[in-house]
């Protein structure tokens, strides 16, 4: 990537605005290749060590509001303590992809359904299964935006996964003390 000398502008806030921005945006491409290595490199350290057990590591489920909503969600959900569309769940998985082989998979599941703050504690999620749309892909296949939002969560993944396969007590608390998603 060719850099362009700094620029100087005449208003200070832009000028400021533009030196906090210049090192991120000067070296995106960089930042970019990290991800997508480190993904690469953990897919590779897993399949190296054989791992054939399939894991599934969510990051929780969210009403999502649609594109063209206006507000109107967000108004019944703080109006009448809920609202229905469309409920998301992202996760990341070590399973068979479609050609049969263990990887690092990104899977985003969809339902119809709602939220009702004031169902408790069945609440506050309420979804169709028959309505399911399930989307998994190679996570290093997916869009970059997607590869940047899943990177941050790949040291818990990692901590999860390693502790749903620990039988040792002895070494179970070096992976934190959370419990073991079933």
């Amino acid at each position: 990537m060719n850099v362009p000398s700094k620029p100087t502008f005449d208003f200070q806030e832009l000028q400021q605005a533009v030196d906090a921005a210049r090192p991120i945006v000067e070296n995106v491409d960089e930042a970019r290749d990290r991800v997508s290595n480190d993904i690469k490199n953990l897919e590779a350290y897993l399949k190296g060590l054989g791992l054939e057990v399939a894991f599934r590591y969510s990051l929780g489920k969210a009403l999502v509001e649609p594109e063209d909503d206006n507000g109107a969600q967000q108004y019944s959900i703080e109006e009448y303590g809920g609202a229905s569309g469309q409920i998301e769940e992202e996760s990341l998985a070590w399973d068979l992809d479609k050609t049969g082989k263990f990887r690092l998979l990104y899977e985003l599941d969809r339902w119809d359904g709602c939220v009702n703050y004031d169902a408790y504690p069945a609440g506050p999620y309420f979804w169709d299964e028959k309505t399911l749309v399930r989307e998994v892909k190679p996570l290093i296949e997916t869009g970059f935006e997607t590869r940047k939002r899943m990177y941050k969560h790949l040291p818990e993944f990692v901590r999860k996964f390693a502790k749903s396969m620990c039988a040792d007590p002895n070494q179970d608390h070096l992976l934190g003390d959370d419990e073991i998603p079933f």
